[in-house]
């Protein structure tokens, strides 16, 4: 179920989805494991998947409140989270903040927008989003694990502000897809319509 309020977005997902999500999670550290992959200094180290399991089921219960979708990778590098056009990061803290490394900044366009997911439970809460410009001017603190950008709560975006910029920006899309297709439309059938008068041409003259 959905709920709606004025500054977020409150995602509860079933038994089943979160199973679903834990299953997602624990493949995704078993691939990590398998192809040795560092995973840096965070409170989940391999062999522990808590920590992507969360992400994964705060990764699902974001796309669900931006009505996006969501692929469910496993050993895919570099992937963008939700609707590969929004990032995910979460947190079970009241009061938690939005931690992201400077090397998930460096591989984005300026313009990502991240989004701060709070699970309790089944009750995932998408407390608003940063572009990734705004994040990397933030302090650096490498006080807890790898050094990374803390974005307080008060700090983020208004939730509806980024749906609003997302479905825009795919509406957009979709009519230049749209006018780009009958342009292309328009043009088969005028080289259609030429090389039938060619050939009526040759016919007449033959």
């Amino acid at each position: 179920m959905i709920y709606l309020d004025k500054r977020t977005i409150i995602v509860v997902l079933t038994e089943y989805e979160m199973r679903w999500c834990e299953n997602v999670g624990i493949d995704r550290d078993n691939s990590v494991v398998e192809n040795g992959q560092k995973a840096g200094l965070g409170p989940n180290p391999p062999g522990d998947p808590r920590g992507h399991i969360r992400g994964a089921q705060c990764e699902f219960a974001c796309s669900l409140g931006l009505n996006l979708f969501w692929r469910p990778n496993v050993g895919v590098l570099g992937a963008i989270d939700v609707g590969e056009l929004a990032e995910a990061k979460s947190t079970v803290l009241p009061n938690g903040r939005m931690v992201v490394k400077p090397k998930d900044i460096a591989r984005h366009p300026w313009d990502m927008p991240f989004v701060l997911v709070r699970q309790i439970g089944l009750t995932h809460t998408l407390l608003g989003w940063l572009e990734a410009e705004a994040i990397g001017r933030a302090p650096i603190d490498p006080r807890y694990g790898d050094p990374a950008h803390w974005i307080e709560q008060r700090q983020l975006h208004n939730i509806y502000t980024l749906k609003r910029r997302l479905h825009h920006h795919l509406a957009i899309e979709a009519e230049e897809k749209e006018r780009m297709g009958g342009d292309e439309h328009h043009a088969d059938r005028a080289r259609h319509a030429a090389v039938a008068a060619e050939g009526g041409k040759h016919r007449a003259g033959g």
